[in-house]
């Protein structure tokens, strides 16, 4: 240790401490839990509520199998043994650990997670410390919490610093759905990251796709959408992107792409 004394870090209570030990160390501690019934958009009403005051590790181990329920595990076999885990699955938890080991634990608002057939939300307190395009891509890592990442490192439940945000990135891309949306508040000093179980190009995105490629100009002038005859699925993917969200920047289009 740097102070050169024996005793438990502030990273161990959390991680494996007890509940009379976390209280000590932080009054109000509560990671929220909220399988909802139906899109995180209405009212919020909850078939399953789980409120967790223990350590990270137990929080970890009650909510993440409720976390992966309504996901459909398709009949899949390798070798002899049955999968059991999707490429879904594996973003899941990647999301849920980025929560537990990012979030600014001096705070006192509660980590909260809800999950419905359509939606996963992950929130914590505690901004971004870096710049969204390098937490989309990868490039730069600055963890609030490094000995938390290396301990779930150990456990076999996070990879190297700095991963996590592009890998769940990547699963949601290969899987042809809604790039996740990131959300860096520094006002309320939060971080939330929601994944959509929605397809990136729905029918009535290719019927506008379409539309775009196939749109002459008007009044003899040069046209937005001239010279589109073939849009590659890059293009179509930025185009449908930028039309969901109201604006697209580089660092999106490089985690799409």
């Amino acid at each position: 240790m740097k102070t050169g004394k024996e005793g438990l870090t502030r990273a161990a209570i959390l991680m494996f401490g007890t509940e009379e030990a976390l209280h000590n160390l932080r009054p109000r501690h509560l990671i929220d839990f909220r399988l909802l019934a139906a899109p995180a958009e209405s009212v919020e009403r909850w078939e399953d509520r789980l409120v967790c005051e223990g350590n990270l590790f137990q929080a970890f181990q009650q909510i993440y199998p409720r976390l992966t329920a309504p996901l459909k595990t398709p009949f899949q076999l390798e070798g002899p043994y049955r999968m059991t885990q999707t490429a879904a699955h594996e973003a899941l938890r990647e999301a849920l650990v980025n929560m537990l080991a990012h979030a600014d634990y001096a705070e006192s608002a509660a980590l909260l997670v809800t999950a419905s057939p359509v939606e996963f939300m992950f929130r914590n307190p505690g901004s971004s410390r870096i710049p969204e395009e390098d937490l989309l891509t990868g490039d730069r890592s600055d963890p609030r919490n490094p000995v938390l990442l290396r301990m779930f490192r150990y456990i076999s439940l996070a990879e190297e610093a700095g991963t996590g945000v592009p890998k769940i990135l990547r699963i949601w891309r290969e899987a042809g759905l809604l790039l996740p949306a990131v959300t860096s508040d520094t006002e309320r000093y939060e971080f939330s990251l929601t994944l959509k179980l929605v397809h990136l190009l729905s029918k009535e995105d290719r019927e506008w796709l379409s539309l775009c490629a196939k749109s002459a100009p008007s009044s003899g002038q040069l046209g937005l959408l001239e010279a589109m005859p073939a849009l590659t699925p890059n293009e179509q993917i930025a185009l449908i992107q930028a039309r969901n969200t109201g604006s697209i920047t580089n660092a999106t289009i490089q985690a799409l792409t």
